[in-house]
């Protein structure tokens, strides 16, 4: 990847660089942290693009805990939202994992905003639960572990304080 980037020039024509955005974006949903790093110090402008329907790398960025981190810091906007008002964290309690959840609310991920239809993250966790969860095998722990997330960031945000939260426990 590197040698390929190497002989582009800054800014190269068109098809060049979307063939560029194209191995970020693929990179990106594979969770392959260091071709994206490679990719993004070559073309740091990139961190900033979308793909049709305003799907943005933090949104393809699905059960990448880490990816999501350094996504973050090199300036991926946590607040973009895709043509449907999905915004990562949509994305992440939809199809993704409570290390991506916990990692975007981390960075201040507004777990009260809606997409199109009205939904917010922790309603799209509760619907992946029932519609997406199979087709990805993901186990009932997973699920729970994410929903007690979610709703346990919502307390947070009730309180308006991480220390007034009262420790949730709950039977699996």
């Amino acid at each position: 990847v590197i040698l390929f980037l190497m002989t582009m020039p800054q800014y190269g024509n068109p098809s060049q660089l979307k063939e560029i955005k194209d191995k970020l974006f693929e990179a990106v949903k594979k969770g392959d942290i260091s071709a994206t790093k490679e990719i993004l110090e070559a073309k740091p402008e990139l961190i900033k693009s979308s793909i049709r329907g305003g799907w943005t790398l933090l949104h393809r960025a699905k059960s990448h805990g880490n990816l999501i981190e350094f996504l973050i810091k090199k300036g991926a906007d946590i607040k973009a939202k895709t043509n449907g008002g999905w915004t990562a964290l949509h994305s992440q309690a939809y199809y993704g994992t409570a290390a991506g959840i916990r990692a975007l609310i981390k960075h201040g991920a507004d777990i009260e905003t809606k997409q199109r239809n009205g939904m917010t993250p922790l309603m799209m966790t509760i619907t992946s639960t029932t519609t997406m969860m199979k087709p990805m095998t993901m186990t009932t722990s997973l699920t729970t572990t994410m929903m007690t997330t979610m709703m346990m960031m919502t307390m947070m945000t009730t309180t308006n304080s991480a220390t007034k939260m009262k420790t949730v426990k709950t039977q699996h």
